[in-house]
């Protein structure tokens, strides 16, 4: 979830993971899967700082984890 997925609604694209090089659908609306995940300000900003493209839900799910061990 970047400010690729905010910027832009339309048609669902294919994506590659720019952390893991996995392939995933991005649904580039605020009614993709990754709408729903708990990013804090935090993380949305570090995700958005580094990445033009989305990161794939194992990715995001870790980094998620990661940020809770803080």
């Amino acid at each position: 979830m970047t400010k690729h997925v905010h910027s832009h609604e339309g048609e669902p694209e294919t994506v590659t993971c720019p952390m893991c090089g996995k392939v995933f659908t991005c649904g580039l609306s605020k009614l993709c899967w990754c709408a729903t995940m708990p990013l804090s300000d935090k993380l949305r900003a570090w995700l958005a700082e580094r990445y033009e493209t989305c990161v794939c839900m194992t990715c995001l799910v870790r980094l998620i984890e990661e940020e809770k061990k803080e």
